[in-house]
């Protein structure tokens, strides 16, 4: 096996997982990499390295008498257990790591099967890399015409918890934990070990800028700044994957800054729906799906509405949305006639307007995701500030509720107190009162919560 490779693949790249499984994953690595004492000082040689038996590529599609996954009481299982990785080329979990790769032609097949009423992720994770099939898979997830639970047999966390707030109902035990809705990049400077061994490494470069993260030199300041703003995006990116699957707020999300969160506490933040046993949970599943009538037809989610209401909802949507899709497809269409029919009888000389409107239509989706994009990246840049530090709440403030520049958000930072008591403490220190729209007192939890609704209205554009 290239230890090499997938060393390359652990450093210098955002990942999304816990800061255990990433030392836990230098550890097997850095020894075999010839690393061992540098990257990880742990003896960890017992680890044997295991050989990929069955491919992505050997799968037919034709399957008449088997399936690619369990399937229980009309419940397909798809195990999502260690660290997820993209492109492991096997459908089940393998030495440790589960493929993003192989979960999304598992849930696609599930997706497709008349035997399957319903799909469970047996999820038991720390996270994994980030990489554009997480982002499919979560997609698939989101949009999936049958429901689907994510049932924790302990953990899922980062990535894993990515995948499983975009769910229709999360169940953890009691012992069990979710969230870790943050980034982390690994880089090694091995600069004084070189050092130490009589060793100069000379990088030669064309472009100032060319692999400036490597290991035979310290990471430049410039470098450090751009990957920490790019985490942030990605923070960003997740919490508000997570704020639309559970029903929460952006704010409220980010609020947790990454760390784990216990079984009873994602509950009551609404990370979770219940504390269930994962044999409890895949029971209340069963009797979900196989009657209409059943317990878990008034299963009430954390987050509002019963089971039925919330898959109904979030898949009904996407049905509706593909409804007003076709019927403005037809009326392009009946346009279009209309318009030819016009442009015939006035000659071919006429000018036919559809296109020009077509292309304007372009340019403003194009404007529209570049201002979007914008957006994300001013309000990254003022979260990750190192002005930010000690000052989170009015951050996150100064980013989601108003539209302050990068610069001017830094001054503003830096000229406020550090406090623990954040926004709320400087605007309970005011000594005026908060008068609601409505003449009452508006407390710190509606106020809050009303400056979230509106930040994310103005960023999502809902």
């Amino acid at each position: 096996m290239d230890y090499q490779r997938l060393l390359t693949r652990l450093l210098n790249k955002p990942h999304l997982v816990t800061p255990e499984r990433a030392r836990l994953l230098l550890g097997a690595l850095a020894p075999r990499a010839g690393l061992n004492g540098w990257l990880f000082d742990s003896d960890v040689s017992s680890v044997e390295p295991v050989s990929l038996e069955v491919l992505a590529s050997e799968w037919d599609g034709q399957r008449p008498d088997r399936k690619i996954y369990h399937v229980d009481n009309g419940i397909a299982v798809l195990p999502v257990t260690g660290t997820l990785v993209s492109k492991l080329g096997v459908l089940n979990p393998y030495s440790g790591m589960t493929g993003y790769d192989g979960l999304i032609i598992k849930l696609s097949e599930a997706l497709s099967d008349d035997d399957v009423k319903g799909i469970a992720l047996d999820i038991e994770s720390p996270g994994g890399e980030v990489h554009s099939e997480l982002f499919e898979l979560a997609d698939m997830i989101a949009s999936a015409e049958k429901p689907i639970w994510a049932i924790c047999s302990d953990y899922a966390y980062s990535a894993a918890y990515w995948l499983a707030s975009q769910c229709d109902h999360v169940c953890l035990p009691s012992c069990g934990g979710v969230g870790s809705v943050g980034a982390v990049v690994l880089h090694a400077d091995l600069t004084k070990a070189y050092e130490d061994m009589g060793i100069k490494v000379t990088v030669l470069r064309a472009g100032s800028r060319k692999m400036e993260m490597n290991p035979y030199e310290a990471l430049p300041e410039e470098a450090a700044k751009e990957i920490k703003a790019d985490l942030e995006a990605l923070r960003t990116d997740f919490a508000t994957a997570v704020a639309s699957g559970r029903g929460l707020d952006v704010g409220a999300v980010l609020a947790t800054e990454a760390r784990t969160v216990s079984a009873k506490e994602a509950v009551e933040i609404g990370f979770a729906d219940e504390l269930l046993s994962p044999s409890q949970a895949f029971a209340k599943f069963v009797d979900h799906i196989n009657s209409a009538s059943g317990p878990a037809a008034g299963i009430t989610a954390h987050n509002g509405g019963t089971m039925n209401q919330r898959i109904t909802g979030k898949r009904g949507s996407q049905a509706s949305l593909a409804k007003n899709q076709a019927e403005e497809d037809n009326e392009v269409e009946d346009k279009e006639d209309e318009e030819a029919e016009t442009s015939s009888k006035k000659g071919a000389g006429a000018k036919d307007a559809v296109p020009d409107e077509e292309d304007s239509a372009d340019d403003d989706d194009k404007k529209s995701s570049k201002s979007a994009e914008d957006e994300r990246k001013r309000i990254a840049a003022i979260i990750g500030d190192e002005e930010a530090k000690g000052r989170e709440q009015l951050a996150q403030h100064l980013a989601f509720n108003t539209s302050m520049g990068v610069a001017d958000a830094r001054a503003a930072l830096a000229a406020a107190p550090k406090s623990s008591g954040g926004l709320s403490a400087l605007m309970a220190g005011a000594g005026n009162p908060d008068i609601g729209a409505d003449g009452g007192v508006e407390t710190d939890e509606t106020k809050v919560a009303s400056a979230w609704g509106a930040s994310l209205q103005r960023v999502t554009g809902s």
